[in-house]
């Protein structure tokens, strides 16, 4: 049973968070989870929290560095499975934003983190959450400047690195109190948000990287551009095979 429902607004025809004030943001999110949805055959989105331990080591280039860490991490994967004699799989296309903010914990210490929704083709049933929700955290976990998670082997997270973890690493997990829109009414899986049938829920819940109150007090780095502290995929070029067809 829901015991909380977060307070909402309408946003160019789509129900997002009150909170969510920063219209560019709203646009870009709105954009990428409608892409995943047309495009992949089943979109999967994760949501991840990770500290900045080291602000001015993050990569300037920070979306090529996530989609370059997880297309090596899935590679490895590849080559682990072939050894194994697991069929192969291709892989799986992603669209991802992130929102970097700063909070004051309760021992008043600033917490620098980022917020990332990350979205996977799972295809047909081809990738399951928990492996993918393993693969992303490994590739967050290459990231400069981004706290560093413990292993014990391929798939069992200790913890991070403060020793604080709300769900499996960096993956929160969703919360099973808050308000649920899926199309059938069936919470699927507590990893992540299916686009083709939790679709207004899963903006709902993205639409929280869109909000300006946990920027004010950014490292000094981030300071007075959005473009620093808010990113994402875009839409591949077409190949001049397919301009040509």
């Amino acid at each position: 049973m829901l015991t909380y429902k977060p307070k909402t607004k309408i946003y160019k025809g789509y129900e997002v968070l009150n909170k969510a004030d920063i219209e560019d943001n709203l646009d870009s999110m709105i954009t990428i989870l409608n892409r995943a949805r047309e495009e992949m055959t089943k979109p999967l989105m994760f949501h991840f929290v990770v500290g900045l331990t080291s602000p001015d080591d993050v990569p300037s280039k920070l979306t090529q560095s996530i989609k370059e860490k997880f297309t090596s991490e899935i590679n490895k994967n590849h080559k682990a499975r072939k050894v194994n004699g697991a069929r192969a799989r291709k892989t799986p296309k992603v669209e991802f934003f992130y929102s970097i903010e700063t909070k004051a914990r309760d021992s008043g210490e600033l917490y620098n983190h980022i917020h990332i929704m990350f979205i996977v083709d799972a295809g047909h049933n081809v990738f399951g959450s928990k492996e993918l929700g393993i693969l992303i955290n490994k590739a967050l976990n290459r990231i400069d400047g981004f706290e560093k998670l413990i292993f014990n082997g391929d798939f069992d997270i200790v913890k991070a690195s403060d020793g604080y973890t709300f769900g499996e690493g960096f993956l929160k997990f969703r919360d099973k109190n808050s308000t649920i829109y899926a199309d059938d009414a069936t919470f699927h899986d507590i990893r992540c948000h299916d686009l083709k049938t939790e679709f207004k829920d899963a903006v709902i819940r993205a639409s929280y990287l869109c909000k300006s109150s946990q920027k004010k007090e950014l490292p000094e780095r981030y300071k007075g551009s959005n473009n620093q502290t808010f990113g994402g995929t875009r839409k591949l070029r077409a190949t001049n095979s397919e301009k040509v067809a």
